[in-house]
């Protein structure tokens, strides 16, 4: 299972960002968003909401309690979340190029 850093980790890939472009969403350091991804610290709860909001998670996944979307957990892995969630992305950032 993975730790909240792994899934932070996880999710900015996801959204496409690097650790330099969320520290610059969420007014911190990369060597705070680092930090977070290695385990070495939490975020605060005020950050916390912050990355989630970001990175288009929930807290709760954040930390381990639940899937991505609300609902998914009861009948998809993780792993089935993550897929189709990139899934997603990916369709959507094409579908953006078209424009």
């Amino acid at each position: 299972m993975r730790n909240m850093g792994e899934r932070i980790k996880q999710a900015r890939l996801d959204a496409g960002l690097t650790q330099e472009k969320l520290a610059e969403l969420l007014n911190l350091s990369r060597g705070t968003i680092a930090r977070y991804e290695l385990g070495e610290i939490e975020p605060k709860l005020q950050n916390l909401a912050a990355i989630a909001d970001v990175l288009q998670v929930s807290v709760d996944y954040l930390m381990g309690r639940k899937g991505k979307c609300l609902g998914t957990e009861e009948f998809l892995s993780e792993k089935a979340i993550h897929t189709l969630d990139a899934f997603i992305r990916e369709v959507r950032r094409k579908d953006v190029g078209d424009i």
